[in-house]
């Protein structure tokens, strides 16, 4: 359990985006590093967490307990969502930027069309969420509610074909990277 706590708190603080000399990434350019991807990234993964977090706590309210939506300002569901939708938007709209700024050669450039896609993609689903929420009592709710579900549901089969997907396979090498140190001090 120690091993699955360790790579966690490695992963939220993505120690690998700060580079080896703790300075950061200097994908945007060559001779700067900065941090700043490294806090988008923490902005789009809790951001997405807490809008995970938001759905999942909702539908337990819904069919667990009967609370139907919907949901006041202070519940679970709206607070994790509000706050995990606009981590998201701003996020996935900062990335982007960046990644309109970065050098193409360093990365693969036939990935590119498809990356930037896939995070205005994340970046909308985040955005039709918090839009859902201010017009949700309005005559537009149903269609707004097709849109930000219709992009939910692309997103999710969409994940397996992305870099996204890296996310799952990053905490499983951390996990063990964290049972390899801990079985070296328990040789030394």
């Amino acid at each position: 359990m120690f091993d699955v706590m360790a790579a966690f708190k490695h992963a939220g603080e993505m120690q690998d985006l700060a580079a080896g000399h703790g300075e950061g990434c200097n994908f945007e350019d060559e001779d700067r590093s900065s941090q700043a991807r490294r806090h988008i990234h923490q902005a789009i993964m809790y951001g997405f967490l807490r809008c995970f977090a938001s759905t999942s706590v909702a539908t337990v309210m819904h069919y667990g307990f009967g609370l139907h939506a919907p949901y006041g300002f202070w519940t679970l569901p709206k607070l994790f969502g509000i706050f995990g939708g606009v981590l998201l938007t701003v996020g996935c709209g900062a990335m982007a930027y960046l990644k309109q700024k970065s050098d193409r050669d360093l990365g693969d450039p036939t990935a590119w069309g498809g990356d930037i896609g896939f995070i205005l993609l994340l970046g909308f689903v985040g955005l039709s969420g918090l839009v859902l929420y201010i017009l949700g009592s309005t005559a537009l709710m149903p269609a707004l509610l097709a849109i930000h579900l219709g992009s939910v549901l692309t997103f999710f089969l969409l994940t397996p074909y992305t870099k996204m997907a890296h996310g799952f396979y990053r905490l499983a090498a951390l996990i063990r990277d964290a049972q390899h140190k801990r079985d070296l001090l328990a040789v030394c």
